[in-house]
């Protein structure tokens, strides 16, 4: 018997959604994971979670996947978006 990664099978999802249905009924049996990390980076701890949530959080919004972003713009976004969302937790909540 074979073990599933089902995170590591969804991740090439995020930046080729057209090719969720051929692979999961076997006209194709591999995807192409577009992410390439960057070892030097000092961003790297953040630079794979940055580079999936922001295809995601783009194919929410139906924008397509920008399949040329770096390891860095991956950090650089996540730290951003993680900074928002705690920036309006903390201050905003006191509104209401």
């Amino acid at each position: 018997m074979k073990n599933l990664d089902l995170v590591g099978i969804a991740r090439p999802f995020c930046s080729t959604p057209d090719m969720m249905k051929p692979f999961l009924t076997g006209e194709i049996n591999h995807l192409q994971d577009h992410f390439t990390p960057d070892k030097s980076s000092f961003l790297k701890f953040f630079s794979a979670g940055g580079y999936y949530a922001k295809q995601i959080i783009d194919l929410a919004h139906n924008i397509q996947p920008n399949l040329g972003a770096s390891a860095d713009a991956g950090g650089l976004f996540l730290m951003k978006h993680e900074a928002k969302k705690a920036f309006k937790k903390r201050f905003l909540s006191y509104r209401k």
